[in-house]
């Protein structure tokens, strides 16, 4: 900022108006009362102000080609990261044409290029923690959420052993259990919840549009650790707090007394099984062997 500049202007500004003064008498810029002494002192007060004000400008400014140098930097760098780089490639291959003579592209469909663009701002736009997040959010779940029941849907028995309801939210439940795994015991957390997908399951199934988490859970007895039959789809994984995913359960039916008998039974011959097929893969050379006893 050029203060000399501005300064020379004010000084100016206030020579002009004491020599007006002059020429109608002797009116000082400290005359109390005197109405050119008060013009004189408001004329001052006001480019102060300007001054004040352009500063300010000034300071603005810069911080504003702070940020842009940032976001620039920023941006460079994520046109390097593949996923931008191949939205980028597909964008270009859908919306753009190669012009024959000059050899440069240019754009062919401006809607669906338009398109494309709301669409993966408001897909990013899950990113954002809060409410405004939230639309984006429960779009992105409607499709994961059926593609995954679409591939993994299936029905297995479990040990279930506990329910609990999440603190901030009526609509999702938490059952932890044992899932059975090669003759042993896992432990899993599977998640009932209510989604678009599972309404459609429920529909389909029992005819009851609505799916309620309530309803599947309360076959389960809390500490009982008794043996169910569920059926369930997806797997666990995470990729953030605000994007992960557990198996989630649709259905959940308690074995009786002959069905948890059959299963025990059945169970067992598998663990036998496992133990003989484990011995016969060991090699014949690592077979345990006495320990030889010590010199003496």
């Amino acid at each position: 900022m050029a203060d000399g500049y501005e300064s020379d202007r004010t000084d100016e500004i206030i020579r002009r108006a004491r020599a007006a003064v002059g020429r109608t008498g002797p009116v000082g810029t400290n005359a109390e009362g005197s109405v050119i002494g008060n013009t004189l002192k408001d004329v001052k007060e006001g480019v102060e102000n300007i001054k004040a004000v352009k500063a300010t400008a000034d300071e603005a400014k810069g911080a504003f080609t702070l940020v842009k140098q940032v976001a620039l930097s920023a941006w460079n760098f994520l046109n390097k990261l593949w996923p931008v780089r191949a939205y980028k490639w597909l964008e270009q291959k859908l919306t753009t044409k190669k012009d024959k003579e000059t050899g440069e592209r240019r754009v062919t469909r401006p809607k669906m290029r338009l398109g494309m663009r709301l669409a993966t701002a408001f897909m990013l736009s899950a990113m954002i923690p809060g409410m405004i997040g939230v639309p984006a959010r429960n779009v992105a779940e409607v499709g994961v959420d059926g593609f995954r029941m679409g591939t993994t849907l299936h029905t297995e028995v479990v040990r279930l052993n506990d329910t609990k309801n999440a603190a901030d939210n009526d609509n999702v439940w938490t059952i932890t259990g044992n899932r059975f795994e090669n003759g042993a015991e896992t432990p899993m957390i599977w998640k009932v919840k209510t989604s678009i997908p599972n309404d459609l399951w429920s529909l389909a199934n029992t005819g009851n549009p609505v799916f309620y988490p309530d309803d599947v859970t309360a076959p389960v007895a809390p500490g009982a650790n008794d043996l169910y039959r569920i059926t369930t789809y997806g797997i666990r994984w995470r990729v953030a707090d605000w994007l992960q995913a557990f198996p989630q359960i649709v259905h959940v039916e308690k074995l009786d007394a002959q069905e948890t008998a059959a299963f025990n039974t059945a169970a067992a011959r598998q663990v036998q099984a496992a133990a003989q097929a484990h011995q016969v893969a060991q090699p014949a050379g690592q077979t345990a062997q006495p320990a030889p006893a010590p010199a003496r």
